[in-house]
């Protein structure tokens, strides 16, 4: 568990938890203040010469009442304040503030007590940030003290309350519960946001039709970017862009939210949405965002961002008409889904008040937290449709059931397969090749009546041999006529016998798009007793064993080198392994029909078990050793039918 997950479980136990306020010094700082317009933070103190004003704070509306009054769009403001102390208190203060827009630093009788954010020309807005700054007791005088505070703002200022010092205890708590809610909760509510939109992209880009999910993935994509805001600028404060590109970035999150929306209401409910109606909820908004990332000035980024959150209330009363006409209709789920929303619509009312009209103090966007009763809302439809499609399921399979009833036509079936079975069984060798430096043995069962397993040689003289041992996923007809044209091309491929690298991607390159969705895998060994010396090259197949003996013991060694199944990919890298041999070693091959058996305890007979048979038995003769091995297999297998095609091939080196 993370530390800032940790972080934010215990806050959320303390909220839940704390009864009564604490006994403490709370010197209340609402009030009269008084400000001045100065050049940069630098020119704090302030000179005599400079001209005061008079504003009440904290407020909302500081850009009204300052900024267009002087008919400026951005600037440097001090603001002061004097306070008596009739004693200095003994125990550590805090100074709080709600909001200071954008950047600033406080001061306590001339000492520098915090900041937030950072002044330009690398300017970043702290944002949302809850101000905390504490005040060491030997900074204040029993009497008259003077708070100031210094603040750049940038077509946006206020001052939220509280506005306070406050004792340490309390103020702790207080902001713990406020950067919580305004800083922790929305960084890990906008990664979860960004979560649900990768996992409903997915979805869609697997289930092009489903396009429902694409509109969710959008909604929660530009939820997620517009809650960003609220962070980025306090967490990750040296992220190489501009403050004016950050607020671009979030903003458009913030103007295409509603739009997406909208189109996913319609598209739950079932309604198409048409390319014109599309384009109708999304023209005014990427107009809007347009002109946003055009601006250079933050007063014009922030008109056209406000200009559109006035648009808000139609999108809004769009979803309420169709929820309207959708219950009428008697469809069920309008009303499920309009119930959700409502926390979303008050939310979005509230912060059309705060952040457009300036009606009502607040400094955190509120509409996104509606959000989780939507996840909810899927959660619910998903379950629905798994339900819809399991009684489909059913269906298919009774129908299924009935069909094969039909003694005519599984006849037929029987027929054909049969056929299939005498073609198929043409694939493997007849017979083993005869050769002095070689003494090979075979055991190849199919699962069904025909197979997806194939083997073969290329015998070269008497001590060159190649062996091809391959697997198509599944068993059947489809399997079995893979197979087919792997015989083919194990024919065609014959120059490259001494090449298992070269014969692998041979392979796959004829055969990657013809599989219809199936898989295959190969391993190809090249054995030349000349050199003494084995090569093997694999695609996604079983290792090859190897037993030799060393000072009179047996000794098995693994092959695996790197190499992906055939049917992925038109272009393919096997790694080739290549190891030694000597007279009377033994190499063994197999498929995953063998590992891979079960037996009554649904136990898989496994590698381990089939290497300690190999190793049992390596004093047997080759043909002993494969009859011994499948002899253990069948007893220890709950069946005698294989669930899987089954093929082992032993080769002796004499």
């Amino acid at each position: 568990m993370s530390l800032r997950l940790k972080y934010i479980i215990v806050c959320f136990i303390l909220a839940l938890n704390a009864a009564g306020a604490y006994a403490g010094t709370d010197i209340n700082l609402a009030g009269r203040w008084e400000y001045c317009i100065i050049s940069s933070e630098k020119d704090y103190p302030a000179e005599d010469t400079v001209r005061w004003s008079m504003v009440n704070l904290p407020a909302r509306d500081l850009y009204e009442l300052i900024a267009r009054q002087k008919n400026i769009t951005r600037g440097y403001l001090l603001f002061r304040k004097t306070f008596t102390l009739e004693s200095i208190p003994a125990e550590k203060l805090l100074f709080q503030a709600g909001e200071i827009m954008n950047t600033d630093m406080v001061f306590v009788n001339g000492k520098s007590v915090g900041r937030t954010g950072i002044f330009p020309p690398f300017f970043r807005s702290g944002w949302a940030k809850f101000r905390n700054y504490p005040v060491p007791p030997e900074y204040l005088l029993q009497g008259e003290n003077r708070i100031e505070i210094i603040t750049y703002f940038d077509a946006e200022l206020w001052i939220i309350s509280p506005l306070r010092l406050i004792d340490e205890e309390r103020g702790s708590y207080d902001f713990m519960i406020k950067n919580l809610l305004q800083i922790e909760y929305i960084h890990a509510f906008s990664i979860l946001l960004l979560s649900f939109s990768i996992l409903f992209i997915s979805i869609y880009l697997k289930r092009r039709k489903e396009v429902m999910y694409f509109y969710y993935a959008m909604t929660t994509l530009f939820l997620a970017d517009m809650m960003i805001l609220q962070f980025v600028e306090n967490i990750y404060t040296y992220i190489p862009l501009s403050s004016n590109t950050i607020f671009k970035i979030c903003a458009v999150g913030l103007i295409f939210v509603p739009p997406f929306m909208a189109l996913f209401f319609r598209t739950f409910l079932g309604i198409i949405v048409t390319s014109r109606r599309r384009a109708m909820y999304l023209l005014v908004p990427v107009l809007c965002a347009l002109c946003m990332v055009l601006s250079q000035e933050r007063y014009y980024i922030l008109f056209w961002r406000n200009l559109f959150l006035l648009l808000i209330p139609l999108y809004i009363a769009d979803i309420v008409i169709v929820s309207i006409r959708q219950l009428v209709a008697g469809n069920r789920k309008g009303l499920m889904l309009f119930i959700s929303l409502i926390p979303i619509f008050i939310f979005g009312i509230y912060d059309i008040l705060v952040f457009a009209l300036y009606a009502v103090e607040g400094g955190v966007p509120l509409y996104p937290l509606g959000v989780p009763l939507m996840m909810i809302l899927i959660g619910v439809h998903l379950v629905n449709r798994f339900i819809f499609n399991l009684n489909s399921l059913e269906k298919l399979n009774r129908l299924r059931q009935e069909k094969l009833e039909e003694g005519e036509r599984l006849a037929r079936i029987e027929n054909e397969i049969a056929i299939a079975r005498k073609i198929q069984l043409a694939n493997v060798p007849r017979t083993l090749p005869e050769l002095k430096g070689f003494t090979i043995a075979v055991k190849y069962i199919p699962a069904e009546n025909i197979s997806g397993d194939f083997y073969n040689f290329h015998a070269f003289e008497d001590d060159r041999l190649g062996v091809l041992i391959a697997d198509v996923t599944g068993h059947g007809i489809p399997a079995s006529l893979i197979a087919s044209m792997v015989k083919i091309l194990f024919s065609t491929l014959t120059p490259l016998y001494s090449s298992p690298g070269l014969f692998i991607r041979g392979l796959n390159s004829h055969l990657y798009d013809k599989m219809e969705g199936n898989l295959l895998t190969a391993g190809y060994f090249y054995i030349n007793r000349r050199d003494k010396k084995v090569h093997y090259a694999r695609a996604g197949h079983e290792p090859l064993l190897h037993v030799s003996r060393i000072n009179g013991a047996v000794a098995l060694d693994e092959y695996m080198p790197q190499g992906r199944v055939i049917g992925v990919d038109d272009s393919m890298e096997p790694e080739l392994a290549e190891f030694e041999i000597d007279n009377g070693d033994r190499i063994v091959a197999y498929t995953d029909g063998l590992v891979e058996a079960v037996n009554v305890n649904r136990e898989m007979f496994g590698l381990d078990r089939l290497k300690s048979l190999i190793i049992e038995s390596a004093g047997f003769s080759i043909d002993d050793a494969v009859e011994y091995i499948f002899r253990k297999l069948q007893q220890w297998r709950s069946s005698v039918q294989f669930d899987d095609d089954f093929t082992l091939i032993m080769i002796d080196i004499v």
